[in-house]
């Protein structure tokens, strides 16, 4: 068994260190605080996460990856309220929008179907890909969930508390346990018929296409009006499914994503002068923009300019 603690420097270093891909921007203000505890076994990792500061993030999972998250607070998934009674899993190639939370706190699993098929039945494997979407919505209920929560978390307390001496032998007799308790959670999918029909809502949908042209064209600004046009709907239903998914609207997520850019471009020392990158990046007002920059970060671009200079 392997551990691997992280400490995240920054919401770049964040967003490279989850099990997932990851485009995550800060939207509090302040240096981010963030670690996670990973425990690598033979065919799954456990992993513990803990941030200040709210987030918004897009996850798009890799093929034959399962990640079930088990998490401390409330937060926002796809535009509805995940509470500490439901789960929030991914399934492979899913698309996930995620609000999260100020001083976030998580408990997960994360394992292959190649890695599952040890332990899982193909069946069981499927229904589960199938019903990610109808179980973070809470339209399946999973009678289990509750003690699998109790049971994994106390798992993963266990192995972390012997990390450093405990025997092959042990680990797998634990990690044989864990897959015995998700084929318990899950079994109850394979009575459900027809999973799939539970996936995208219209608003998840709007702000995948929204993200997606926004990332795909590297823009750091497009008028609302225009974005809806991309998103082919009207004004009013993206400003609506940005609200609902993320908590703030287009031109908020807009206004967040240019300032993360700016301070990676001047991290990254790409440009002669901090004027050349905000003549670049299209900042018509740098008093203001400095401003927000700051209200964000705690520091003006100057600042950050001044300590990544060669």
């Amino acid at each position: 068994m392997k551990y691997i603690y992280v400490e995240h420097e920054d919401i770049k270093h964040f967003s490279e260190n989850m099990l997932v891909n990851a485009n995550v921007y800060q939207i509090t203000y302040g240096q981010l605080q963030s670690f996670r505890k990973s425990l690598v076994l033979d065919n799954c990792t456990l992993f513990y996460r803990q941030s200040a500061g709210s987030l918004v993030a897009n996850y798009s999972n890799v093929s034959q990856q399962f990640l079930i998250v088990l998490p401390l607070l409330d937060s926002m998934v796809n535009g509805k309220a995940l509470t500490l009674d439901q789960l929030f899993l991914i399934g492979p190639n899913e698309v996930i929008h995620h609000a999260i939370p100020e001083g976030f706190q998580t408990f997960g699993i994360s394992f292959s179907q190649q890695q599952a098929a040890k332990y899982l039945s193909e069946n069981l494997l499927q229904a589960i890909s199938d019903g990610a979407e109808a179980v973070r919505s809470n339209k399946i209920k999973l009678p289990f969930i509750a003690e699998f929560k109790e049971q994994a978390i106390a798992l993963y307390e266990k192995l972390y508390a012997v990390r450093d001496k405990i025997s092959a032998d042990d680990i797998a007799q634990h990690e044989r346990a864990l897959f015995e308790l998700i084929e318990k959670l899950f079994t109850p999918l394979l009575k459900h018929s027809k999973l799939k029909s539970y996936l995208n809502s219209s608003r998840r949908n709007i702000v995948s296409r929204a993200i997606e042209h926004i990332v795909d064209n590297d823009l750091t600004d497009i008028p609302v009006n225009e974005l809806a046009d991309k998103c082919y709907c009207s004004m009013r239903s993206l400003e609506y499914a940005f609200k609902s998914i993320y908590k703030i609207t287009p031109k908020q997520f807009l206004s967040v994503r240019r300032l993360h850019i700016v301070r990676e471009k001047i991290k990254d020392q790409e440009f002669a002068s901090l004027k050349d990158l905000m003549s670049h990046i299209g900042v018509s007002n740098p008093g203001r923009f400095s401003a927000q920059y700051f209200k964000l970060f705690g520091e003006y671009p100057r600042e950050t300019w001044s300590r990544h200079k060669a």
